[in-house]
């Protein structure tokens, strides 16, 4: 099974990035993400906010760009 994704706007003009997978590899998509900021020149403000690690039904992340390198 493939992981699903799903985004939507976050009021302060942030990205919410959902990740539900079998594996819990939300560190993996984390890393992606850095890693495709980083290839582009940007920085990621990365926060976790829920992770099926803890027992909730899909990783919720908090993606914004950071002003500084």
């Amino acid at each position: 099974m493939v992981p699903v994704f799903d985004f939507q706007d976050a009021e302060d003009g942030a990205l919410l990035m959902g990740y539900r997978s079998k594996r819990k590899l939300c560190a993996l998509a984390q890393g992606f993400s850095e890693g495709s900021a980083d290839y582009y020149g940007e920085v990621l403000d990365f926060k976790h906010l829920t992770c099926m690690h803890h027992g909730d039904d899909k990783c919720l992340f908090h993606i914004s760009f950071s002003k500084t390198r």
